[in-house]
């Protein structure tokens, strides 16, 4: 128990006794010795300094008068094990009352789960009023030393159970209640699991954390018969329900739930079974993950808080929900890049390459996505390194299935190709949090480029995917353009490296719509006009706000830009291109490109006039009334018209302003892209 000091019994009860007897015996004393200095007519400051400390000892005797009461409240349960010691039974007992009423909270609270799982409703009922606790160490500790590991295995089955026997008997609204209780038992269980396994409360090489791995990997049989399941199942349930306040630790991570990947490691290999997103759910065979106990007893989303419950699909059973006991556990490590760090470290290998064909009997890898989206978006060693072993294992997974036939790119199993469809969205995400990397990579053309081109074709078919990548190269192009252009300076190369990895986005999305065929638009409502649709918003004209965003200049910003800036900047785009669609696409306001390249080339010219019109003071020879007479000084360079376009392009080349030829070697650079990403996917030897 935290803060806690050892006592023995009944020394302890001796003491608390003596020491009362003592109060009353020093207060008669100062009685005493004030009545004989009156007498002697004496001062009696001595005997009221007396009576003063017979008051402060009053208080510290109330004090362990009320740790003796709880102390001997522990003694009748087994909430907490004494420690056993040549002097005698050692009791944990902290100095804090209130960690003490904690941990006593927590003893009381094991007691009514041990009921609660033995089918006692009342008790189930009770547990309730715990849950604000579930936080507080001492109540988690008590309450998980309380249960013990196997308990607190076997309390999610046995409630489980509960809950299908009023699924069973079709008592909707018995369902509906106990679906509430035995949920919120669930996640005080969860936050005290979080809470209690922590370092600081726990030691994770302690016997209580062996032997719940002992306990997950072994099995148990559900109470009143009906069948076994394998601990792992029913603690896959708990981690499910946690929230991340707190979140797990990387100890417990370490400890259970790198174990929990062992576990499946071990079982049995599976056939392929390829199923593609919009397939109509196959009853569990064989080859199936092991699933939670939701899955295992078909509860559906019964297990699940009714807020994060989706509706339910018509003509679709509700209760026919195949699940993984690993999403639980990659949901819980989520919260916590340091523990979906250690989660992940040496486990991906087999995660994204052997398990593909378990993802995709659930969640196609949404919720690994999710644990690797906290575990490599940063760029630190850690970070960086699981990144790039991510990058190895899925570029040459994906290169395995896409192949370059005749300058077109051609997926050869769109049932293997889709395993992993879940995890396109978090890894979109990772992908933009590495663009200067990316952008490296594509300038070197090394063999990283080749893995980046891949994980491209993967994420671009999402639509959120794509727009909130494109979104974040076109913010990063325009952070780079106003940094050179605020100190009149600019680079072709620069400006030509960075659209050209565009170009790799709209490239392999325009390639990648193609190569999945039909059915997979119609299922996916992939569309075709999305690039022409982004920039036809205006996208490139939109100045970034750095001083809103940010609080800071665009030199600071650009500087830091590697570790944040591109993403926020994106995101913010991102709003605003969705906005101006809105409102355009339905006043067919939005301007007809022929094709994909089109629409690329006006983007690049699109911020080109806006970054240069902003910064144009900045160029030599350039201001004064010439400049404020122009037509194009006039309104925004989103609401010029030709006129406007062809008097500015007129006056960047009387002052030497490289309007033009920059726009050249970018549009050159994006468009050479689609070629050096398709070749990316000819045959190489691996």
């Amino acid at each position: 128990m935290s803060g806690a000091v050892g006592v023995r019994q009944p020394a302890f009860d001796q003491m608390v006794a003596q020491f009362s007897a003592a109060c009353g015996l020093v207060e008669q004393c100062a009685q005493a010795l004030q009545w004989e200095l009156s007498q002697a007519q004496l001062p009696v400051a001595p005997a009221v300094g007396l009576r003063s400390m017979v008051g402060r000892m009053r208080v510290e005797a109330n004090d362990l008068r009320r740790r003796q009461a709880i102390l001997h409240h522990l003694q009748a349960t087994t909430a907490y094990v004494p420690q056993w010691t040549p002097m005698g039974t050692l009791w944990d007992l902290p100095d804090d009352i209130s960690a003490l009423q904690a941990g006593m909270d927590g003893g009381k609270a094991a007691e009514l789960a041990k009921k609660a799982a033995q089918g006692d409703t009342q008790a189930l009922s009770q547990l309730q009023k715990y849950g604000f606790e579930a936080g507080d160490p001492n109540f988690a500790k008590a309450l998980l030393l309380g249960l013990g590991a196997k308990g607190v295995i076997e309390l999610p089955a046995s409630l489980a159970k509960k809950l299908k026997s009023d699924v069973v008997s079709g008592d909707a609204d018995k369902v509906s209640t106990d679906r509430k209780l035995i949920v919120s038992t669930l996640k005080m269980l969860s936050k005290a699991l979080a809470v209690g396994t922590a370092p600081r409360t726990m030691d994770p090489d302690s016997d209580f954390m062996h032997q719940l791995k002992a306990e997950g990997r072994a099995e148990h049989r559900f109470p009143g018969g009906g069948g076994t399941y394998k601990g792992y199942q029913s603690l896959s349930t708990v981690l499910a329900m946690s929230d991340g306040h707190p979140p797990f630790s990387p100890q417990f991570m370490r400890t259970i739930g790198r174990d929990m990947i062992d576990f499946d490691r071990t079982g049995p290999k599976l056939k392929a079974q390829p199923v593609l997103p919009g397939m109509p759910y196959a009853p569990p065979t064989s080859t199936d993950p092991l699933p939670d106990l939701g899955g295992l007893l078909h509860l559906g989303w019964l297990l699940t808080p009714a807020e994060y419950a989706p509706a339910a699909e018509q003509g679709k059973n509700p209760l026919d929900r195949p699940t993984d006991y690993l999403n639980g556990l990659m949901k819980a490590a989520a919260f916590s890049k340091e523990a979906s760090q250690a989660l992940l470290k040496d486990n991906l290998g087999y995660l994204l390459h052997d398990r593909r064909e378990k993802w995709a009997r659930t969640d196609h890898g949404t919720t690994l996505g999710l644990a690797m989206k906290v575990a490599m978006s940063d760029h630190d060693a850690h970070s960086m390194a699981l990144f790039a072993e991510a990058r190895k294992v899925l570029g040459k997974d994906i290169r395995a299935n896409v192949k370059a036939e005749g300058g077109k790119l051609k997926v050869m199993d769109l049932g293997q190709f889709e395993q992993l469809s879940g995890l396109r969205y978090s890894l979109g995400l990772i992908v933009g949090s590495h663009l200067e990397d990316m952008d490296t990579s594509f300038a070197a053309k090394d063999s990283a480029a080749r893995d980046y081109d891949a994980l491209l074709a993967y994420v671009v078919l999402d639509n959120d995917t794509f727009w909130a990548l494109a979104n974040s190269q076109i913010a990063r192009t325009r952070m780079g353009l106003d940094n050179q252009y605020s100190s009149g300076s600019g680079s072709d190369e620069t400006l030509a490296q960075h659209m050209g990895m565009l170009g790799h986005i709209f490239a392999l999305r325009q390639e990648m719509l193609g190569a999945v065929g039909e059915q997979y638009k119609k299922q996916s409502e992939a569309n075709g006009e999305l690039i022409k649709e982004l920039v036809g918003t205006g996208i490139g004209y939109l100045p970034i706000p750095y001083a809103n965003l940010f609080g800071k200049g665009v030199k600071e910003v650009y500087e830091e830009g590697v570790n944040y800036g591109y993403g926020k900047a994106g995101d913010w785009l991102a709003q605003k291109a969705q906005s101006l669609l809105a409102d355009k696409k339905p006043k067919n306001e939005l301007p007809p490109f022929e094709d994909d390249q089109a629409a690329g080339n006006d983007l690049v010219y699109q911020m080109l006039r806006s970054t240069m019109v902003a910064h144009i003071a900045q160029f030599p020879g350039v201001g004064g009334r010439e400049l404020k007479n122009q037509s194009f000084m006039k309104k925004p360079p989103e609401q010029w018209g030709d006129p406007e376009k062809d008097d500015f392009a007129k006056y960047c080349r009387k002052h030497n302003i490289p309007l033009v030829s920059s726009a050249d070697r970018a549009k050159l650079s994006m468009n050479n892209a689609h070629g050096d990403a398709v070749s990316n996917f000819a045959d190489h030897k691996e």
